[in-house]
């Protein structure tokens, strides 16, 4: 872990001018209690950096079972992480928490002025916010690849049907190249009024209404009442 003399206050140092460059008066009430934090903070590690040689003595921490089962858990966490150092024993376990803490939450001012119950709910939150944008990342990417194979499906073949004339069926080239697409355009399934997106708004209403059928036979199997 890195040292927070150099890395933490540093950023610290950032924080601070970013919130001074916007005016005091014009900050939010969140950010003034991190600003005054941040400020705080430094001034107090500025004055009692000195201090740190009378603080360096041996620590002697007797475990009860609690203690012992979250130590466990660190243990298990870190195995096979690049945590940037090596944790062997209780000792190094108990450092790289404390820093880990440290650096995290006291020398983060988003962090530091919020209660603990606040705290972990922004840790859920953040977590849950991770979840739901690389969910929508990958329904988008879906989205936009299930439109391009129907598109595909659609003019797949090198000629397709266009006519019937005295009972003989004309074709015409369908070629699906970027530049053909950018010079004549292609129907895709946003326009309703093409017979692919025509075909495929009467599609999706056809399967809403199977999979809903489909639910209320399920649960009339299962004994319950549907709302309708």
């Amino acid at each position: 872990m890195s040292n927070p003399r150099s890395k933490e206050l540093g950023y610290l140092t950032k924080k601070i001018n970013a919130l001074k460059k916007k005016g005091y008066d014009k900050l939010t009430d969140n950010e003034k209690v991190e600003y005054d934090y941040a400020n705080e903070l430094m001034d107090y590690l500025s004055k009692n950096n000195e201090s740190l040689k009378d603080n360096i003595k041996p620590l002697s921490i007797r475990n009860n079972s609690n203690d012992a089962w979250y130590l466990l858990q660190i243990e298990k966490w870190a195995h096979g992480k690049d945590l940037g150092q090596t944790l062997n024993g209780k000792g190094s376990l108990y450092k790289f928490a404390l820093q880990f803490f440290v650096e995290t939450v006291v020398l983060n001012p988003s962090n530091a002025t919020l209660d603990i119950a606040s705290l972990k709910q922004k840790f859920k939150e953040e977590k849950k916010a991770t979840a739901d944008r690389k969910m929508s990342y990958q329904l988008n990417r879906l989205e936009a690849m299930l439109s391009f194979v129907m598109m595909m499906e659609q003019r797949q073949a090198e000629f397709l049907p266009s006519q019937i004339i005295d009972q003989t069926i004309v074709t015409e080239p369908n070629p699906i190249t970027a530049d053909e697409i950018k010079i004549n355009g292609t129907e895709t399934d946003q326009n309703i009024n093409s017979k692919l997106g025509s075909a495929f708004e009467a599609y999706a209403k056809q399967w809403r209404i199977d999979k809903e059928n489909n639910r209320k036979k399920l649960n009339q199997k299962k004994g319950k009442l549907n709302n309708d």
